[in-house]
């Protein structure tokens, strides 16, 4: 087999009725269950993509704004940034100015500030519109999102004052919510953007002793029921889904690594077959969070990775009245859906894990074990956000290192998008993703699990009768031993190797968790057009951050030696022109020093001088530029 990587271009935007069908809301009294809406049908709106973003079909107004490259300066403070960008921007969005917007929330990361600003009309917040202005590390916007209601512009006159009181908007609330008694938050009055705009009391309600949050709006005026809105964050309504822990039967990593044997004989594809062999490596583990439906069986759904059979080629995922059931022999089809998911998942827990910093595709991605078909290729697709696995050859969905390998490119894109785009680009995607699969292997060998054995050879198992895998451990340096640099044509599959090799490098010098946490950390860093010397500084950079540079001096000299950095962090390099050895040269005399560091170490130069063959003198000197040192 072969594995790609592909950038898909579709776009799909579904619309939603906001009262489909669904069971009963529950625990609901049954006169309120006519009002349970599933989504505000004031938010759905009728959307196609533009040009970097997506607009509202019917104001026209954009609705988000994605990868900005904005221009202007950074002012005082990041809510006068983003006025002031949202004010040049007004004619696309549809406010004409930023007086009808207030700052709500303001978080600052290490890589940017996200802050959130509602709508407010007469006085009182827009009900659900609000305006998310992203600004990136450099402090200016990066991406936008608009949910603001430009039509409210040509509404005249608004009567803000209530005939419900608060009380009686409470007891109403509560009552809807249940017979029994139920408790709730202080009624808030609010703007609900119709047409022809509502007042409404908006309160959130919760039956005494049972489970259950609702949001119900009233309009203030006349006291009817605009909804009821189930608030609980569920994946599903409570009587159609629930999470529980499963069992099932997996390959870790495949049937030859875990017994110790090369491929062959008794541990041979043998056209998908069952045999003894084979199927004794499987081993029992646990399948996290899997979903329990409203049928009562148990599907592969969960947090990290929901096998999906929609993705590529259509297949029916494994569904189970018992949530141990999953044991499937290896000649079943949902053999691989056990296996994607149950390595899917582990792969994400351990990320989260390292703590790096942010999180990275902790989403559900889509995975379908069969969606290639008889390709012998898989596939990560970004847009989808999904991975997809062929069937050509030995089964991709048998050999967790085809999962890991795949799963490395969403972890990737998801934390930086588009790097694949370029050569170097493409074969850093490649080589991360080999080294994904590969550390995941060596760790298992290093801890024990399995024998030790060759983890240089990535895909052990899938990598036989119809293509060899890849062997790491190449001594190439950059940017001679690359071709995706100045000596085309380009394979990404082969430069990807050389970047492989030298994280396994790193992973001798300093251990699995730290190379793993830095090489997954520096990936926040990098943008597009990238270079394996970029994605070298940017490990650098994160032991700085993560680590104080305490890894520094291990891991510098192996990136030096591979050519991607050419200075050594804790070394220096000086430039100093002697003054002439004349018995008259003028006085004073100004002694200038350049310093290039290679580290964030503090630098004190000190010059030695004696005057007229008297007592030799020690002064430091100081620093008059960014890399200049003077002394007088």
């Amino acid at each position: 087999m072969r594995v790609y990587l592909f950038l898909s271009a579709t776009l799909i935007l579904t619309a939603h009725d906001a009262r489909a069908q669904k069971p009963a809301a529950p625990a609901l009294p049954e006169a309120s269950q006519i009002y349970v809406i599933q989504a505000d049908p004031s938010t759905q709106f009728s959307q196609q993509p533009v040009p970097g973003g997506r607009a509202d079909t019917e104001s026209g107004v954009l609705r988000a704004a994605y990868r900005i490259q904005a221009a202007g300066p950074v002012l005082a403070t990041p809510e006068l940034t983003a006025r002031a960008w949202m004010a040049d921007h007004s004619d696309r969005f549809g406010w004409t100015d930023t007086e009808d917007l207030s700052l709500t929330d303001e978080v600052r990361t290490p890589s940017g500030t996200h802050l959130t600003f509602q709508q407010v009309f007469h006085g009182l917040p827009v009900h659900r519109r609000t305006v998310k202005v992203n600004l990136g590390p450099s402090g200016l916007p990066t991406m936008v999102f608009s949910g603001y209601a430009p039509h409210l512009r040509a509404v005249g006159t608004f009567g803000t004052a209530p005939s419900v009181s608060v009380e009686a908007a409470r007891l109403r609330a509560q009552q809807l919510v249940s017979l029994s008694g139920a408790a709730s938050s202080e009624p808030e009055l609010v703007v609900y953007p119709l047409a022809t705009p509502l007042l409404a009391w908006r309160t959130v309600a919760w039956p005494v002793g049972a489970p259950g949050e609702w949001e119900v709006l009233l309009n203030a005026r006349s006291g009817e029921v605009i909804y009821i809105l189930d608030r609980a964050m569920r994946h599903h309504w409570p009587d159609d889904a629930r999470r529980v822990d499963g069992k099932g039967k997996v390959w870790i990593p495949d049937p030859i690594q875990s017994a110790g044997v090369p491929y062959g004989g008794a541990y041979s594809d043998n056209n998908d077959a069952d045999s003894d062999a084979l199927n004794n490596e499987r081993i029992e583990v646990a399948l996290l969070d899997i979903k329990l439906g409203s049928d009562g069986q148990y599907r592969l759904e969960g947090p990290y990775v929901s096998i999906d059979g929609t993705v590529g080629r259509y297949y029916t995922p494994p569904k189970e009245h018992n949530a141990d059931g999953f044991d499937y022999l290896r000649s079943h089809k949902h053999f691989e859906a056990v296996q994607v998911y149950y390595h899917i998942d582990a792969s994400q827990r351990y990320v989260q894990s390292l703590d790096i910093g942010h999180a990275t595709q902790d989403a559900s991605i889509r995975a379908n074990p069969h969606g290639e078909g008889t390709q012998d290729n898989s596939a990560y697709y970004p847009h989808l956000n999904a991975v997809s696995f062929g069937d050509g050859g030995i089964d991709d969905g048998e050999d967790a290192e085809v999962i890991w390998h795949e799963y490395g490119h969403a972890l990737l894109e998801g934390t930086t998008p588009h790097l694949f785009n370029t050569g170097e680009g493409g074969a850093l995607h490649e080589g991360f993703s080999d080294y994904w699969a590969s550390t995941y292997t060596r760790g298992l060998m290093d801890d024990g699990t399995i024998p030790a054995g060759d983890w240089e050879k990535v895909f052990a198992w899938d990598g036989n009768e119809t293509w060899p895998g890849r062997r790491l451990g190449t001594t190439a340096t950059y940017p001679s031993g690359f071709t995706c640099v100045s000596n085309p044509p380009c394979n990404i599959y082969r430069d990807g190797i050389i970047w492989a090799t030298s994280l396994h490098d790193l992973y001798d010098a300093a251990g699995k968790e730290v190379t793993d946490r830095l090489v997954l950390a520096s990936h926040r860093y990098l943008n597009a057009p990238v270079t394996f010397p970029d994605a070298a500084e940017a490990i650098i950079q994160a032991d700085r951050d993560l680590h104080q540079g305490s890894h520094v001096s291990t891991i510098a000299p192996i990136l030096v030696d591979r050519g991607y950095i050419t200075c050594t962090p804790g070394t220096f390099v000086l430039s100093h022109t002697p003054e002439a050895t004349l018995p008259d040269f003028a006085f004073p005399l100004t002694v200038e020093l350049h310093i290039q560091s290679c580290s964030d170490d503090a630098i004190s130069p000190e010059v030695h001088y004696a005057v007229n063959g008297g007592t030799w003198e020690i002064a430091t000197m100081a620093q008059t530029g960014d890399d200049l040192y003077t002394f007088t």
